[in-house]
């Protein structure tokens, strides 16, 4: 068996191994849409991932950013919030600035350095809330910041960030307090998830980019009707969790 399956693999994906998030990113991809490259992890990598055996994964995962998310078997039991932006650190940062700009990079440094040290290493987000603006002083604050909540240095190997990120998620999914939720929605006391590694569409940076959630039928009726939320510069549940005011989606010329 396979630890891992490519996001634009032909063979058709189940489940019970890759999720249902997994199999219709790869139903995308072989429709011909523009999916961004990744692997998915089997639930049983994942298992072993919560054991500490990382697998091997395709160098051609090592160039840009990345992104995790969960993929578990129903949608509706849930799972470890993802964590986007992987792979910034300092040497990064030149090739990210001549790619999204000065402001986008360190936003996007930003917004990684918090989402990691939430959900990553359980530091409350309260301690990296402010109103100044993205720039190297802002993201140098951030990293003390981070040393003296977790008496650590923010880590600056690629590699390092997403085998944690991998090892949170898995553990995540494994608390009791998660086991309770999903079971209370269905899910069987041995559900297990697998994890999607996938390049990043950014969202923020220079010209029309951005991101949002688009449905296809009316909640209701089951009538076809596309309807969603964008919102320019912005990434991941941006569009739907308020911070800014976003775009209709309404399938009329919008």
């Amino acid at each position: 068996m396979n630890p891992f399956c490519a996001i634009h693999s032909e063979t058709p994906l189940n489940a019970a191994e890759f999720g249902a998030r997994g199999v219709r990113l790869s139903q995308l991809a072989l429709l011909g849409l523009p999916v961004p490259e990744g692997i998915i992890l089997s639930t049983a990598t994942v298992q072993a991932v919560l054991a500490k055996n990382m697998p091997e994964l395709p160098d051609t995962l090592n160039d840009g950013l990345l992104s995790v998310r969960a993929s578990p078997q129903e949608p509706e039991w849930g799972g470890p919030t993802a964590i986007l932006n992987i792979g910034i650190c300092d040497a990064a940062l030149p090739d990210l600035i001549k790619k999204v700009g000065e402001t986008g990079a360190y936003t996007l440094y930003r917004r990684f350095i918090h989402s990691f040290a939430s959900n990553v290493m359980g530091v409350d987000p309260e301690a990296f809330e402010g109103n100044q603006g993205d720039d190297a002083s802002r993201i140098a604050h951030c990293k003390a910041m981070y040393l003296a909540e977790t008496d650590t240095e923010f880590p600056q190997d690629p590699a390092e960030q997403l085998q944690l990120a991998l090892l949170h998620m898995a553990k995540a999914w494994n608390r009791p307090s998660a086991r309770i939720l999903r079971g209370a929605k269905g899910a069987p006391k041995d559900a297990g998830v697998a994890l999607i590694i996938q390049r990043m569409a950014l969202g923020i940076g220079q010209g029309v980019c951005g991101s949002g959630v688009v449905q296809m039928v009316d909640d209701t009726t089951g009538v076809a009707k596309i309807r969603g939320r964008y919102l320019p510069q912005s990434q991941g549940q941006d569009a739907l969790i308020g911070a800014r005011k976003p775009m209709a989606i309404t399938g009329e010329g919008s």
